[in-house]
């Protein structure tokens, strides 16, 4: 099924891609033209996440150290929420049941943000507050964050390598392609 403009991954009846968001402090998700709240998740969708986790303890680390909501013990709601919360418009397990990189989710609480690329290691908040500011120049960067050029030079480095991202132009690309701009 092709991408619609604007329209969420799932949302339409036989799109059976999965996107989850998060939404009042729960987990959601579109699939197959039906929205789904975290207890009416298909058993293969739970079994994606607990298989995404087992894959990535670097993510389970991040999630049980750094994010303070615990959804009464429930941690595979929690990295749900925290890993895949953000709603964009690349799905969060495609046809064949891949789980995609993370997505970036701008929740309230200030503890690093997670935004996998490739499988790359995990973005911090400051890094993702530059790859949301990546289209203006480093000098208006450094203004709007309060950090010093430098300091936004070395967050990019970090990206690039982090990522595989070669220069700006691949870092717009991956931000629009994940909602951040």
């Amino acid at each position: 099924m092709t991408n619609l403009p604007n329209i969420p991954i799932g949302i339409l009846p036989g799109d059976n891609r999965v996107e989850f968001f998060a939404h009042d402090f729960d987990v959601l998700c579109f699939h197959n033209g039906k929205t789904w709240s975290y207890n009416e998740f298909p058993d293969y969708i739970c079994l994606a996440v607990i298989a995404h986790m087992a894959e990535n303890p670097h993510l389970v680390k991040e999630v049980q150290e750094n994010t303070l909501m615990d959804f009464g013990g429930d941690f595979s709601k929690r990295y749900t929420y925290y890993i895949f919360g953000g709603l964009n418009l690349t799905p969060d397990i495609d046809l064949d049941g891949t789980m995609n990189g993370c997505d970036f989710f701008n929740c309230d609480e200030d503890v690093p943000m997670i935004l996998s690329i490739n499988n790359s290691n995990p973005l911090t908040k400051r890094q993702i507050d530059i790859m949301r500011n990546v289209t203006l120049p480093n000098k208006h960067i450094a203004d709007r964050l309060h950090i010093s050029i430098l300091t936004v030079e070395t967050h990019m480095q970090n990206i690039r390598v982090h990522t595989g991202l070669f220069d700006k132009s691949e870092m717009t690309a991956v931000a629009v392609k994940e909602g951040m701009i």
